[in-house]
């Protein structure tokens, strides 16, 4: 039923080409229109715009709650917040859902090289750092700044500016052909690894071809797209770029202190392996601080952690119909999809998303999961045509549905018994309904961890 569901999205049947054509199509029919219905056609083209945007973050909480492969949902959420692209930058609310599908999903276990420049070469990254301006004596530093520091090797790890400013003048003509004509002469290399090579553009005439340093080595003159290709292959086997990495995931799946030893093995797996992420984070899990009782389970779960958690944990059998209020949720705890501003995405450390507002709106959420199961399980389409001509009529379905898809609280409790205290199994034990005592389980201090 999901795969259905994800197949019957527009972002799964149109390209990024189809999109932005039908967008150019409309944004015509929006300045030739008259004053009185100019509005109210870009309302239309802007809620139009909006849909693609919500499909993605459908698609991903779909993904997230209902795959039997929870460690690539896990990294792809990971992998995105690394690599994070703006939905309202330039063009990206439609290039976003292409950007996590073809960019990103594909290499989430595989080798950080590949990772990198997929994303290096679509058109959601150059678009939202800027190097679709990045020309041969107009050079825009701002994407090879952020390649340094956020992807690959970190803050204060040793390079120069000089070595930011050379590696601009690299990525100089890396840009976007949004008529989707593609511009990919002599660029072969790039051209297999592009995920969106209709839309990527080299542009050898902005590319600045003069000699260029880059941490310690010679670029001779008259270097094209080839440049691109050793640079990254260069960042994405520096020492500083595998212990950077290492560092990230295991903040993300062990500790916000993940213990250095670690990290160390961890590096240096990643330096042996040629950058391979699997076999990384295979030292991660098998590393005896993983297991041991000081980390297991003390991981302070961020917004999506925590509602994705708790859908799995009551709704984990058959689909819901309705991923809206799940979206919504999410947005709700302050950790909206595709919506952070700036490059270094969404912090990961307890600090970041720990607040006596953020535990009120979680309580709050908790209970709404109970009272909207029904919403959950109903039909879009059908409540909204009820909703137009008998509310009373929509209630009815909506209850209907949420009896019709029980919580299995006691498949919930023998479950996650041995991880409750003594002080919440008393607290449970004193509810007097079941939605009192799933809602509480979930506000439970054991359930914000992981």
């Amino acid at each position: 039923m999901v795969r259905s569901q994800i197949a019957a999205m527009d972002i799964s049947q149109r390209t990024p080409i189809d999109l932005l054509a039908e967008r150019r199509l409309a944004e015509q029919q929006v300045n030739a229109a008259n004053p009185d219905m100019k509005d109210k056609l870009q309302q239309a083209l802007n809620q139009h715009t909006g849909l693609y945007v919500q499909q993605a973050a459908e698609r991903r909480v779909l993904r997230a709650i209902y795959s039997t492969n929870q460690l690539q949902e896990m990294l792809t959420w990971f992998w995105f917040n690394h690599f994070n692209v703006f939905q309202y930058k330039g063009n990206n609310s439609l290039l976003l859902a292409d950007y996590e599908e073809h960019a990103i999903r594909p290499h989430v276990l595989g080798k950080f090289r590949d990772l990198l420049l997929a994303t290096l070469t679509h058109p959601a990254m150059l678009i939202y750092l800027d190097n679709a301006q990045n020309s041969a004596g107009a050079v825009n530093e701002n994407y090879a700044r952020e390649i340094m520091e956020l992807h690959t090797m970190g803050v204060d790890s040793g390079y120069t500016q000089a070595d930011v400013e050379n590696l601009a003048r690299i990525l100089t003509g890396v840009g976007v052909d949004l008529a989707g004509n593609g511009c990919l002469a002599g660029t072969s290399q790039l051209a297999n690894v592009t995920a969106s090579s209709s839309l990527f553009c080299f542009n050898p005439k902005r590319h600045d071809q003069h000699a260029k340093f880059f941490l310690g080595q010679n670029f001779p003159a008259g270097g094209n797209a080839d440049e691109v290709v050793r640079a990254v292959d260069m960042l994405a086997q520096q020492p500083a770029t595998a212990h950077f990495i290492a560092h990230q995931l295991a903040l993300y799946f062990l500790d916000d202190n993940p213990p250095a030893s670690v990290v160390d093995e961890m590096a240096h797996t990643f330096s042996k392996t040629d950058g391979d992420i699997a076999k990384t984070l295979n030292t991660l899990f098998h590393s005896a601080a993983f297991s041991s009782g000081q980390y297991l389970g003390s991981k302070y779960k961020d917004p999506v952690q925590y509602v994705l958690s708790s859908m799995r944990l009551l709704y984990g059998g058959e689909p819901i119909q309705d991923v809206r209020p799940v979206v919504n949720w999410i947005n709700q705890l302050g950790e909206p999809l595709y919506t952070h501003l700036t490059p270094e995405g969404y912090g990961m450390r307890k600090q970041d998303s720990l607040s006596a507002d953020q535990m009120a709106k979680r309580f709050e959420i908790a209970r709404a999961m109970f009272w909207n199961a029904g919403t959950l399980y109903t039909n879009e389409q059908l409540a909204i045509s009820l909703d137009a001509t008998d509310k009373k009529q929509l209630q009815t379905v909506r209850n209907e549905a949420r009896i019709a898809h029980p919580v299995d609280t006691f498949g919930i409790y023998d479950l996650i018994r041995p991880l409750l205290s003594s002080q919440t199994s008393q607290i449970l034990r004193q509810t007097l309904t079941m939605d009192e005592w799933n809602s509480l389980l979930l506000s439970s201090p054991e359930f914000m961890y992981r």
